[in-house]
């Protein structure tokens, strides 16, 4: 039970409903729709429209307000302004008064008991709305404005906390992407020889299969435990991951058990949620799958399941054939039929295999980070609990001011260009490898100093040392002409050119976006590594971070951290979770 004053949202804020005619719209007016709001209120796509492209009449808002989504509350599309426009009649503006900061208002509503009383309060079957009139009749704690700003700054910072940690994971999943691209989608796999799916099965019978059908298999057939049965749930994530737990009996399994399902399968869908697709891991245990997926028990003499994942997924060839035979994108029609006659371009196998060790790397960075995700949601819930009922104290606060590892990887493309622009200007008569070499020397040494990096790099642990993935990429695309480049490809070419082996800088680097301490850094990396020898430079990066790290996998910024000077890696290490 909250100690402050409950009040209703009327007697603390207003519901402001100005309607705006469609031609009193402004050419370079900002429009927000629903669709513009994302779940966790973020604004997406939002622009400028032009005079007479609306059609119907808006309502005005301002930075001041709080934007509510009526429409299908259950989306909590809530979102706070930063500017002025209008916005679809199927957003309510809340205008907060003197006693009611709008940061706080944005929570509270957000909260998951919010949420679900708003859902349960709208009327209309299939487009449910949350009238005005009910939202005004909510009630919320009113603590003191300073209260109320203080626990909406700790919310705020929990909430980037959790952002950061999704930002990492959509990071890795793009790296992947980068990956396979590098390997297997150059102009090199034209000449690598095609087969189909049926052909790189296993060959033994029943390798490509799908689950029993009918009455093989009754729902009344479940029980609590025994051997498992996989679905589409294990697979829709285009990973393995454990949903619905079914089981059948051991009696049941004996009589299902060519459709057993085997560590390293490949599990495609093609019924409900069709073409999506995972791999069984390892440690699965004895399982069959439903008739919902198709299970590909590949010849490892041939593909490696994680190749075969990457290529179903990621490769344009595959898209193009299953969007041709499987009646479109969203592969309504996909069948057993369709996947034997997928055809595959294939790598040599060792190839395949270095990609599989790569990828299973960032799978465990990928684990890491979804733990830690999985901690501060918990922390958060705990948060939200505690600050609408008063107990927020100072411990919350200081908990919730813990960093995440997450933090040191967020990509500033445009200083990393310009970091790589001022070693490379530095080092003019060097080969490549000494300015890309200088990003993770000076690194270590930002973190030593400042406790944070130099533009959010990741760094690699290729066979001759660590080297900072996006810097890398920016290089080769000079040199070759490749699409992978996590810097604007047109500010690079404008700002450095591959002469052979040597990075050469067109310019200095910015020093508007390249502050003191940035630069700072990288001169001590550079007087450190300017004279060395290509063998001097492998072994000066050569640390325990690297070695700990299989080869040409992300190397983990913890790794890194432990690899510090002792008083660096304790003061850091005491402000991460």
């Amino acid at each position: 039970m909250s100690k402050w004053k409950i009040v209703a949202l009327a007697e603390v804020a207003e519901i402001e409903r100005n309607s705006v005619q469609a031609s009193a719209i402004r050419d370079g007016t900002l429009y927000v729709g629903l669709e513009n709001i994302q779940s966790g209120g973020d604004f997406l796509n939002v622009r400028e429209v032009d005079e007479g492209e609306l059609a119907s009449s808006k309502f005005a808002f301002s930075e001041e307000h709080l934007l509510f989504g009526k429409l299908r509350p259950y989306l909590a599309k809530i979102a706070r302004p930063t500017f002025a426009g209008v916005c679809s009649t199927d957003i309510l503006p809340i205008k907060p008064g003197s006693l009611l900061d709008r940061d706080y208002l944005s929570h509270f509503l957000r909260q998951p008991d919010m949420v679900d009383l708003a859902n349960s309060r709208a009327t209309g079957a299939n487009l449910p709305r949350l009238s005005p009139r009910v939202l005004a009749s909510f009630e919320l704690p009113l603590p003191p404005l300073p209260e109320q700003r203080r626990i909406a700054a700790i919310l705020d910072h929990a909430e980037t906390l959790r952002t950061q940690r999704r930002a990492a994971l959509a990071q890795l999943e793009s790296l992947t992407q980068s990956i396979f691209l590098d390997m297997f989608g150059d102009a090199e796999a034209s000449r690598w020889p095609v087969a189909t799916i049926a052909d790189i099965a296993d060959g033994q019978k029943g390798a490509i299969r799908t689950g029993p059908f009918g009455s093989q298999l009754l729902h009344s057939e479940f029980v609590n435990e025994g051997i498992a049965v996989l679905g589409i749930d294990n697979a829709v994530s285009n990973e393995f991951r454990w949903g619905e737990r079914r089981f059948i009996s051991p009696e049941k399994y004996r009589e299902l058990k060519r459709y057993t399902v085997r560590p390293g399968d490949v599990l495609i869908t093609i019924m409900g949620t069709c073409g999506r697709c995972a791999v069984v891991p390892k440690d699965a245990p004895i399982a069959i799958n439903t008739k919902h997926l198709c299970c590909i028990t590949v010849d490892s003499n041939k593909c490696d399941p994680l190749f075969l994942h990457a290529y179903f997924l990621r490769h344009p060839m595959a898209r193009k054939y299953l969007e041709q035979t499987a009646k479109g994108a969203i592969m309504e029609g996909l069948n057993m039929g369709i996947i034997k006659a997928l055809p595959i371009p294939l790598p040599p196998l060792p190839r395949q295999q270095a990609f599989a060790t790569r990828i299973q790397a960032i799978e465990a960075l990928k684990a890491k980070h979804r733990a830690t995700l999985a901690e501060l949601d918990a922390l958060f819930a705990s948060l939200q609990h505690r600050a609408f009922n008063g107990e927020l104290n100072s411990q919350a606060l200081t908990k919730s001011k813990l960093r995440t590892f997450a933090e040191l990887g967020q990509l500033d493309a445009s200083k990393g260009l310009e970091a790589l622009v001022y070693a490379a200007r530095r080092l003019p008569n060097k080969g490549h490898y000494w300015p890309l070499k200088v990003q993770y020397v000076a690194d270590r040494k930002h973190l030593e100093r400042h406790g944070r990096t130099l533009y959010g790099e990741t760094h690699v642990a290729m066979p001759y040392g660590p080297v900072p993935q996006a810097a890398f990429n920016a290089s080769r695309a000079l040199a070759k002409g490749e699409l992978i480049c996590e810097f604007p490809m047109d500010a690079v070419r404008t700002a450095l050119r591959r002469d052979g082996e040597t990075l050469v800088a067109l310019r200095d680097a910015d020093p508007g976006v390249l502050g003191a301490d940035e630069r700072e850094s990288l001169d001590w990396a550079i007087r450190l590594l300017a004279d060395m020898s290509f063998e001097e430079l492998k072994t000066q990066t050569h640390d325990t971070a690297w070695d700990k790290t299989p080869r040409n996998a992300p190397m983990a910024w913890q790794d890194i951290i432990d690899s510090l000077a002792p008083a660096a890696r304790q003061r850091l290490l005491e402000q991460f979770q």
